[in-house]
């Protein structure tokens, strides 16, 4: 049930010197009326502002631009204390000394920005430091969206692009960068350093690769509980493509990344083939799978006798498939037809259950206590409980899961008049999803055509009234 509201949005950009100087402000605005009690925890206010500024130098060969952002939002304690609880700010985490919830408070504000200078593609050299940051308070997500707030970000990239024809290439690029992160604390939750080549032949044939080195630290995997130094890994990439000009022309992706710290793993493969049968068909289809295995995956917040949480983590062994199909097609110049479909399957499968203890702990054996077959068992209905000696005893519920989904659209539109439209459009949608593991490919797939579709018809008619 969504509250009745408003939401407002200005913005206002100026550029002089020919569009070498460009500055810009924006300024939004969200109230909503929560008199349900059903509606508490949505805040009331919402406001947000900002500025934008970019110069231009040296014939616009170089740039820089400079960002800045407040957010104030505010509404009952109850909201409020949602606001600081939920995973963009994750205000109650242990561990982060600059944090902590106040239950009594009626607002929440805070502040970002970037700063960003570097070359502005037009010559062969690629050189940009960007470097930008999100305080704990900050919110944008009435009118905008902000996916984690309390990170301070710098990346830094060099490369070079040669688009000139160069022996066997058409063009190619390389490029190295360097990312770092930080939480406002001081907290360095990521060190990432990536190696891209790219290069398309004289037969428009095209080939990329990257080799990423990557540290990480997350703030959001124990879902409010304290920071989790992850694994150290390496990632590399490797994608082909033909010519996309032909009528029937096809891509190849594959993408492995492996831990250092044990056998934790993901392998990706992603195939895409393009056909133009005709110049009014067009069909497309692309295949997406994923292995994963990932020893720390978390599993659940379990309290224990004594009342403190215990956050539990487990190997997850993860399949994934996803389908996509696209077909376009034009009966007439006034009359066509697109149709869209995607079928989805994942499935994970829970093992060696542990519980975190030091999480930041250099050695990744002491980032967590593994249970001992005599301190976990599995009761009716999968659930599992633990009793350990010192601990206490807690439960949590059997993570294994297999879902399936289809989401398909199908899309006539029929232009009877120059500037009048028909629309019609059919939606089916399938999901299921239980909270048990099925290994087979096969059975998944047949148990998501017998789950009943939801459809829906939609009919949308528009009139040009001319002169």
């Amino acid at each position: 049930m969504a509250p009745f509201g408003s939401y407002t949005v200005a913005r206002l950009q100026k550029d002089w010197d020919k569009g070498n100087t460009i500055l810009g402000g924006i300024v939004t605005s969200t109230h909503r009326f929560t008199d349900d009690a059903a509606l508490a925890t949505l805040p009331t206010q919402a406001w947000s502002g900002g500025l934008d500024f970019t110069r231009f130098f040296f014939d616009r060969a170089w740039r820089l631009e400079a960002r800045a952002v407040v957010s104030r939002v505010a509404g009952d304690e109850e909201a409020i204390l949602a606001l600081q609880r939920n995973p963009v700010h994750y205000f109650q985490r242990a561990g982060a000394s600059h944090l902590g919830v106040e239950r009594d408070a009626t607002s929440l504000g805070g502040h970002g920005g970037s700063v960003l200078f570097g070359t502005s593609g037009r010559g062969r050299l690629r050189l940009t430091d960007h470097f930008h940051w999100y305080s704990p308070g900050l919110d944008l997500n009435d009118v905008g969206y902000l996916r984690q707030a309390d990170v301070k970000v710098n990346q830094a990239f060099l490369g070079w692009s040669e688009p000139s024809p160069k022996g066997p290439f058409r063009s190619y690029s390389f490029e190295v960068s360097r990312q770092d992160e930080w939480d406002f604390g001081g907290l360095r939750t990521r060190a990432a350093s990536a190696l891209e080549a790219s290069g398309t032949f004289r037969n428009k044939w095209s080939l990329e690769g990257e080799l990423v080195v990557d540290q990480v630290t997350d703030t959001r995997a124990l879902r409010g509980g304290p920071a989790l130094r992850w694994h150290d890994f390496f990632e590399a990439s490797l994608r082909a493509s033909s010519d996309g000009s032909r009528r029937a022309s096809l891509s190849a992706g594959l993408e492995h990344a492996w831990s250092t710290d044990d056998d934790s793993r993901a392998t990706e493969l992603e195939g895409q083939l393009k056909l133009r049968l005709s110049n009014r068909l067009s069909l497309s289809g692309q295949v997406w799978y994923e292995q994963k295995t990932d020893n720390l995956q978390y599993v659940a917040t379990a309290d224990a006798l004594s009342g403190a949480p215990r956050y539990v983590l487990g190997r997850i062994d993860q399949d994934t498939w996803n389908f996509t199909f696209r077909v376009n097609l034009a009966l007439s110049p006034n009359l066509t037809l697109q149709y869209y479909g995607s079928p989805f399957i994942g499935t994970g499968r829970y093992t060696d259950f542990k519980r975190a203890t030091d999480t930041l702990a250099p050695s990744y054996e002491d980032r967590f206590h593994l249970y001992a077959p005599d301190e976990i068992a599995q009761g009716e209905g999968g659930r599992y409980f633990v009793d350990e000696a010192g601990i206490g005893r807690y439960s949590f519920a059997n993570p294994d899961f297999s879902f399936r989904q289809f989401r398909s659209n199908l899309v006539v539109r029929w232009e009877y008049k120059p500037g009048s439209s028909l629309y019609v459009v059919w939606s089916q949608g399938r999901t299921a999803s239980v909270a048990s593991w099925e290994e087979s490919f096969q059975s998944n797939w047949d148990e998501l055509w017998r789950t009943s579709p939801d459809n829906v018809l939609l009919v949308k008619i528009s009139y040009w009234f001319s002169p």
